[in-house]
């Protein structure tokens, strides 16, 4: 089985193999055993979330998302590739993202390819610790915090769906139909340059 997203349909978007790819920290997805990691789960609650909103044209909507946790270098080329026949981003944010060379690499190939940071989402799985920024083409995006700050000393927890079910719920739909709204707006421009 692949360790990859994708549907077997064409993406929305012409002349793109993906839709959507997902950059974020492996750390962030680091779950106990047996268990479902927080990114992936993120992804597989927006996923649907955005086939809803996409109507008839969700069944051919393409991911792309990394499931395989490895610092092997041989795979970098690979996501690369798959980030520049990608038509939108979408950072997971956190203090691992900002020290991630991969991601740093990922989000440098799309900036490069497209030159359109509209094309590109952040959401927060975590808050910069101080001192930290996200590089210059995501500093000044609105960012999504999947996160809240724990009663107890005020300590950033990410949302779990399980128990911040509304607030995780909202978000996600806010999100996808943000996403919907951009695929739509890119398909219907005249002499749009993909």
């Amino acid at each position: 089985s692949s360790d990859l997203i994708w549907s077997r349909f064409v993406a929305i978007m012409p002349r793109f193999e993906h839709d959507l790819f997902v950059s974020y920290a492996h750390a962030d997805n680091l779950a106990p055993d047996g268990q479902e990691g927080w990114v992936a789960h993120f992804v597989e609650l927006l996923d649907p979330a955005l086939r809803q909103r996409l109507g008839g044209t969700g069944r051919t909507l393409k991911i792309f998302f990394d499931r395989e946790a490895t610092g092997a270098n041989y795979r970098l080329p690979e996501l690369l590739t798959a980030v520049k026949k990608s038509a939108l981003f979408l950072a997971v944010g956190s203090p691992s993202y900002v020290a991630s060379d991969w991601a740093s690499q990922e989000l440098e190939a799309f900036v490069g390819q497209m030159n359109d940071l509209s094309r590109m989402f952040l959401i927060e799985f975590l808050p910069l610790n101080a001192g930290e920024c996200y590089p210059a083409s995501l500093e000044n995006h609105i960012r999504l915090e999947f996160w809240k700050a724990a009663k107890h000393r005020h300590t950033p927890m990410p949302l779990l769906p399980s128990s911040d079910t509304e607030e995780f719920s909202l978000l996600i739909h806010g999100l996808a139909v943000d996403i919907r709204d951009k695929l739509m707006s890119l398909r219907v421009l005249p002499g749009a340059q993909w």
